[in-house]
């Protein structure tokens, strides 16, 4: 094979950036003298370049490009590497404690923005009205809160996307709540479609309001943004499932399908592309349904977990129609990673305990893309695959034996997990599932038969210190986990569940005493017991990297 031109090699650099993709020249580990000179004078030409050192760093994080700003590409170059630094040790720079007084009814944190909604009614049932937004601080900004101390409705859920300045808020019939149960009517969903900033109706929203009659109030949802699409999964009972989507720029209804046009025992969704999602389902051996708009049956195809499920939640990171305004860069959508939460039922419940412990599925977005692609090239009717096919090499299985208390604990490729320790602070420990084998490695790799064979023990590894950063944020443990690890629970497998996703996991100890943490590009975010309902949130720590 002939040694590409310079110009050739220039342009592969711009290939791998637009696509992410790594790009291999020549087959053989030993490729002819002419490639090596050619590799250094691509090295060369990327060393004197800003801009080609940019674009790759943010394909290698798995990053897209942010809005033009005052920022230099020399100066978010030199952002990007930082954030990539603090990332491999959590080292914080700073922390900052942020009041958020009151009791949270509903919350999200989404593109550097925390919002939550707290009751300003006698009956907390019927929903919230106060509704907070907060921009936290960040390395460049401050941030401030702005309060919409009355949103005009009683809303129990929302969903927002920042980089559109969107928020939609959820009513399902609330003022049938409270009525005598004989006297339950049939009610109405609605998406109210307004602008955070200014909670006035959204100027790219044809239709100010949503709406779709359902056979009982719905008090509770599940509500996703993706791009121009708002989706709702709503259950009447844990056996009647529905889900329904809109344009929300047009109104239009995309997919209505009820319990009957629905996998049996449905239990969640998550969003792949802006028209492909998948349904998680417990009945049977369990499966993870994928579907594209405009929803046929005929396009899902079925992934199969190994044993039947009691229940099957999942969770990804939140889905940015583009960059907010005021970042330089954020998580591309596709390089995401979706956890899987799966618990099991014994067969055999005489024999030992009738419920097993919980299981995290780490799975990364390409992966389902990839099926998506080879259904659309085959146009074969729905087809299944089997774990045997698709878990072992593509997702990393582990035990978890703590609570999610909140969500947002995933961003792009990233995962925090907390844990108590018995001196009542807290562990925080981030997966990383963004594995390159490029450069040196900076985490320490123990013998897949010592006693980190499940993932879960560390060697030590200091860290850099972060100066101003809180004393509790000093001290890290980091291990690479890039050998197969198993899972042993005869009572529930027949045999051992093997998986093989690389991952580096850093691990921080004797942390505040959090009840959960969240997680985006560039900080951690800590939060305790109490908010919920009649609660007092107080205040939340953010630590900023």
């Amino acid at each position: 094979m002939l040694a590409p031109t310079l110009n050739q090699s220039v342009d592969a650099v711009h290939h791998f950036s637009d696509t992410r993709s790594s790009i291999s020249v020549w087959p053989s580990t030993s490729p002819p003298r002419s490639a090596h000179r050619v590799c250094r004078r691509f090295k060369d030409i990327i060393d004197v370049s800003l801009e080609l050192q940019y674009r790759i760093g943010l394909a290698f994080d798995g990053m897209i490009d942010g809005p033009p700003s005052p920022l230099s590409t020399g100066e978010r170059l030199s952002r990007l590497r930082s954030l990539r630094r603090a990332w491999s040790t959590l080292s914080c720079t700073s922390t900052v404690t942020v009041p958020m007084p009151g009791p949270c009814y509903a919350y999200e944190l989404v593109g550097g923005i925390f919002c939550k909604t707290q009751d300003i009614q006698r009956h907390q049932r019927l929903g919230s009205r106060r509704f907070s937004v907060t921009w936290l601080p960040s390395s460049h900004n401050p941030g401030h809160t702005l309060v919409h101390e009355d949103v005009g409705i009683p809303s129990r859920d929302f969903a927002m996307d920042p980089s559109q300045d969107l928020m939609v808020l959820f009513r399902g019939g609330e003022e049938f709540v409270m009525m005598p149960f004989i006297m339950v009517v049939p009610g109405t969903l609605e998406l109210y479609v307004r602008t955070i900033s200014t909670n006035q109706v959204h100027p790219e929203a044809q239709v100010e309001v949503l709406r779709t009659p359902v056979l009982f109030p719905i008090t509770t949802a599940t509500i996703h943004i993706v791009d121009d699409i708002v989706g709702v999964l709503y259950c009447l009972e844990s056996i009647q499932p529905h889900v329904i989507m809109w344009n929300w720029k047009t109104g239009n209804l995309i997919v209505d399908r009820g319990n009957i046009d629905l996998p049996p025992a449905t239990s969640d969704i998550s969003f792949i592309t802006n028209r492909t999602f998948f349904l998680t389902c417990g009945r049977g051996s369990g499966s993870i349904e994928i579907f594209a708009l405009p929803c046929d049956r005929s396009s899902s195809d079925a992934f199969r977990p190994p044993e039947p499920p009691v229940h099957v939640a999942t969770h990804t990171g939140p889905f940015l129609a583009d960059c907010p305004r005021d970042k330089p860069f954020t998580a591309s959508n596709e390089d995401r990673i979706h956890v899987l939460t799966v618990q099991y039922v014994n067969p055999a419940p005489t024999e030992g305990p009738r419920v097993g412990p919980r299981l995290c599925v780490f799975l990364q977005n390409q992966v389902l893309e990839g099926y998506i692609r080879r259904h659309a090239r085959s146009g074969v009717v729905p087809f299944d695959v089997h774990w045997e096919e698709w878990g072992p090499a593509n997702t990393r299985v582990l035990l978890h034996d703590g609570m999610f208390k909140w969500l947002r604990y995933v961003h792009g490729q990233r995962v925090v997990l907390t844990s108590a320790l018995e001196s009542g602070r807290s562990r925080i420990k981030v997966l990383d599932f963004n594995i390159r084998d490029v450069g040196p490695r900076q985490y320490t790799t123990p013998d897949p038969d010592s006693n980190a064979r499940c993932g879960l023990s560390m060697d030590p590894l200091p860290a850099a210190d972060s100066g101003s950063c809180h004393a509790a944020c000093s001290h890290s443990h980091g291990v690479l986990v890039d050998y197969p690890t198993r899972i042993e629970m005869p009572n529930f497998f027949a045999g051992s569940v093997e998986s093989c996703l690389p991952y580096r996991e850093t691990r921080r100890d004797e942390m505040a005493e959090y009840s959960g943490v969240m997680i985006d590009d560039e900080r951690l975010v800590g939060l305790k017991d109490g908010a919920f309902s009649a609660g007092d949130m107080k205040e939340i720590d953010v630590y900023m990297m």
